[in-house]
């Protein structure tokens, strides 16, 4: 149908229909899929301008939407049930970004086109720069990453409010900065590459392979298949570039235990928050983060990942809107306590958080053995 009716209105329909990927669709197989974007179009111009399109969602969404219970939705039944404007503004003026899969086997960090809309299930950070891509791809990015989040099952999911917010990035050279660049783009070509060469080569084989090989495993059948068609030994190769560039980037030594990567991390986040605190801050993205140039303020202090303390108001995080966020967020605070800490002093890291919601999520985690409670307090 996509094809259909960008084939009938090539220039006219294409900024409406758009690829749509989710967490499957980007480390196992694609599915192909598109959707009518109407967003930032009103239902006037949606009616008379795409008709063909605006006719699909009358007929399959517009019945859906109006036994909905929200107002909002009922009444812009032709736009997304949840157009997050923050994402949309800040795809402006890049024409990639990239994601990762918010819960999944193996933290991987690639580039999507920005004219691809992603599912919930996918993290989304607007910057183009390879760079970037590079330092979240590294080891020391992952082992912070599973120290921040939780799990599903045996799938870590990525907490950004804890993995990216409060992950502080290096302050490279130019040298140090076109060598990630270079190793960024070299990582993000080389899987798509693989990918198109070899159509039913998926991310999470090709990682499962790399796993094997990190281990001294024997890779033999279909993993030997894998490995020719995915290049893995290229591609461990890059991995280990990026690992050390990394470290360079730092200025820490290579062969750093995870350990000794968070103790380190974890130091250089709380001289980020201070720095920010007195009205510096680091931007990943300066010309669309601070255009103006202004000093930091209390909405954009980073926070500190160490909250064994009641954090200040300037560096509390927004409490999730969803429960299964709600409860990876409460996990990674307890998991982060030195000492025992109760309900409300929990609660006080998050603006927004209801004390009686968190006591209920901590007593459940409670019950099922995620948390320790020691007379009301609580600890990972």
């Amino acid at each position: 149908e996509a094809d259909d009716l960008m084939m009938n209105r090539p220039h006219e329909g294409l900024d409406v229909i758009k690829r749509y990927m989710n967490g499957r669709d980007l480390v196992a197989s694609s599915r192909n899929a598109f959707v009518i974007d109407f967003f930032g179009v009103d239902e006037k111009t949606a009616r008379e301008n795409y008709p063909e399109e605006y006719q699909l969602v009358l007929e399959r969404v517009k019945p859906e939407r109006e036994q909905n219970n929200r107002k909002s939705y009922r009444d812009r039944w032709w736009q997304f049930g949840e157009n997050v404007q923050a994402m949309r503004a800040g795809l402006g003026g890049i024409k990639r970004y990239i994601a990762s899969v918010r819960t999944a086997k193996h933290r991987q960090f690639v580039f999507l086109d920005r004219a691809i809309l992603p599912d919930a299930k996918l993290i989304v950070i607007t910057v183009d720069a390879p760079e970037i891509l590079t330092l979240l791809s590294s080891r020391l990015h992952v082992a912070w990453s599973l120290a921040t989040g939780a799990f599903l099952e045996d799938r870590p999911n990525y907490n950004h409010s804890e993995a990216f917010n409060k992950f502080p990035f290096p302050d490279p050279t130019d040298a140090q900065k076109q060598t990630l660049r270079a190793l960024g783009e070299q990582l993000d070509a080389h899987r798509k590459a693989r990918q198109a060469a070899h159509p039913k080569l998926t991310l999470t084989q090709m990682y499962n392979v790399l796993e094997l090989l990190r281990a001294g495993t024997p890779i033999e059948g279909k993993d030997r298949q894998i490995y020719d068609d995915g290049q893995i030994g290229i591609l461990k190769d890059l991995h280990d570039r990026i690992d050390a560039a990394t470290a360079e980037a730092y200025g820490w030594p290579a062969d750093l235990s995870d350990e000794q990567i968070l103790e380190n991390l974890v130091a250089l986040n709380k001289e980020r928050a201070a720095e920010e605190a007195r009205g510096h801050i680091r931007w990943l993205r300066p010309d669309y983060q601070n255009p103006e140039g202004k000093a930091a303020t209390d909405t954009t202090v980073q926070a500190e990942a160490d909250l064994g303390e009641a954090a200040p108001a300037a560096v509390r995080t927004v409490w999730p809107k969803t429960l299964p966020d709600q409860i990876t967020a409460i996990r990674a605070t307890l998991e982060a306590l030195e000492t025992p800490a109760t309900p409300q002093q929990i609660a006080i890291h998050y603006k927004g958080a209801k004390k009686a919601t968190v006591d209920e999520i901590l007593q459940s985690l409670g019950r099922l053995g995620l948390a320790m409670e020691e007379g009301g307090r609580y600890i990972g």
